[in-house]
């Protein structure tokens, strides 16, 4: 039987990702140091999959998590 999982966090075991959104967003980082944060969350997530012996790991993990720096609309 060939293995799989349908998808796989990537906030990080301890939220790594969500305290480093949030430090950017309050400018206590760079968004370099963000996207530094996702880079080593994307490796480790994918280190960890490939070690569990899963036959098939998913892609597209972070495809979309690109980030956006907040609009400011006018009213």
């Amino acid at each position: 039987m060939k293995t799989s999982i349908v998808g796989y966090p990537r906030v990080g075991s301890l939220r790594e990702l969500k305290f480093a959104s949030e430090k950017y967003f309050r400018k206590e980082i760079t968004e370099t140091e963000l996207q530094e944060t996702a880079k080593t969350l994307r490796f480790e997530n994918l280190k960890a999959q490939k070690e569990s012996g899963l036959d098939f790991i998913p892609s597209n993990d972070f495809s979309s998590q690109k980030v956006y720096k907040p609009r400011t609309f006018k009213t």
